[in-house]
């Protein structure tokens, strides 16, 4: 599977899973800071674990060593030449189309962004309460972005209005709403990122309303809230005081506060969480590359290509030639690189491309490898065939296994070649 698909699959995984736990066991829970640092840390996990290579458990890194897998695996038979050259790349096109879908979300982020700064230049400030405030006109509500607090005339004398605004620049809660934001964008064709996303937004909300509200204010502030349910919000991309359903916040304000035992469930719920991504982002690389499916069951022995000499001479040129890039050890980068090659009736090898991508650098050697293939043996029924070829790269301390010697001359299962 291309890369960018196989991580785009595993981040998703991991935000349902989040999302999940996040409804099943947290949603009624009244401690508001830990569901904001819960969602915080799923979302980070999410975007971040999938890029972690798991697999070296050394506390330092010693020889380098690169494995060959010795079976190779049919893509397809007969192939008519009419064809050779024209090959529809459907994972391709899916990665292009995500990407215009998530370069159009990002640049309307952006330019959200740039609207504020547009405010600022607009509108004119001034200081309440030691608050840097820009005044608009109208009755249109309040609301913030990192530094800046907006208020309309209507509510510039209202306190609860500034305070709830308060909280949200003086906790960076701007900063989660763009993380929300770019896990939409990220992840745009899941619905759950959206949904994870409307929660992480109103639970900021909870968090103003439950520092802003108190026992004597909780009238004076619902009534705030009731005042403004009429006046549409300037931006929901901001935090706004009338962001979030109100019927849902007033909910949440008159709710019994949780004890402190049900901090436990979040003891629960992130270790687990944490396990499961753990699990998530590793299941792709533990499982065997197995190519497209096609009509027939099996290749026969006819179908299959053979190189010159057999399977022993194939894995004797992947020794010979195969490197470790500097820069590939450097990074710690280490994973399966399959690369996928066509074998004309002649025997010359074209058409090679990475199917299965671990890093840029090894993606190259990996092909740079297979560039240097002499001609195959030609085929007798098969115009072309096309095969995948594993190279699996590891950085280890161990000493690779020696390469046991078998009497019916079969290759074994794994070749190593160790480069110092």
């Amino acid at each position: 599977m291309n890369g960018i698909l196989l991580y785009l699959l595993e981040v998703n995984v991991i935000v349902t899973v989040v999302y999940l736990a996040y409804r099943l066991v947290l949603s009624r829970d009244t401690h508001f800071q830990w569901r904001r640092a819960f969602m915080l840390t799923g979302i980070t996990v999410a975007v971040v674990f999938p890029l972690i290579d798991f697999g070296t458990t050394a506390e330092s890194v010693g020889n380098r060593i690169a494995y060959v897998g010795p079976a190779l695996q049919v893509v397809h038979g007969a192939v008519n030449n009419a064809v050779d050259n024209v090959t529809i790349d459907v994972q391709s096109l899916l990665v292009a189309l995500y990407a215009s879908v998530a370069a159009v979300l990002l640049l309307y982020l952006v330019v959200r962004v740039g609207s504020v700064f547009a405010l600022v230049r607009r509108y004119d400030d001034m200081t309440v309460a030691d608050r840097r405030l820009f005044v608009m006109p109208g009755n249109s509500g309040a609301f913030s972005f990192f530094g800046f607090i907006f208020v309309s005339e209507g509510f510039i004398d209202d306190d609860n209005v500034i305070s709830h605004e308060a909280v949200h620049v003086d906790q960076l809660h701007s900063v989660d709403v763009l993380m929300s934001e770019f896990l939409s964008i990220l992840c745009w064709f899941n619905p759950v990122a959206w949904l994870l996303r409307g929660e992480m937004r109103d639970n900021l909300e909870y968090i103003a309303d439950s520092r802003v509200m108190t026992r004597d204010n909780r009238r004076q502030y619902q009534m705030s809230l009731l005042a403004m349910t009429d006046n549409q919000a300037i931006a929901k991309f901001y935090n706004n005081f009338n962001v979030s359903s109100l019927k849902k916040r007033i909910k949440m304000m008159n709710q019994k506060k949780k004890s402190s035992v049900a901090l436990v469930r979040y003891m629960i719920a992130i270790p687990a969480v944490l396990a499961l991504a753990f699990i998530c982002s590793n299941w792709a690389d533990a499982a065997p590359v197995s190519a497209p499916d096609t009509t027939e069951a099996s290749a026969t022995e006819e179908e299959v290509p053979q190189f010159p000499g057999g399977m022993v001479e194939f894995q004797k040129f992947m020794m010979m030639n195969l490197h470790y890039p500097a820069e590939a050890f450097e990074a710690n980068e280490q994973g399966t690189v399959v690369v996928q090659m066509c074998i004309n009736a002649d025997g010359s090898v074209c058409d090679a491309k990475v199917v299965k991508s671990v890093s840029p650098s090894l993606d190259a050697a990996a092909l740079e490898l297979i560039s240097k293939s002499p001609r195959w043996e030609p085929l007798k029924k098969s115009k072309s065939v096309c095969v995948n070829v594993p190279v699996i790269y590891k950085l280890s301390v161990d000493e690779p296994a020696e390469k046991e010697e078998k009497d019916d001359g079969a290759v074994p299962a794994t070749v190593a070649v160790r480069f110092k």
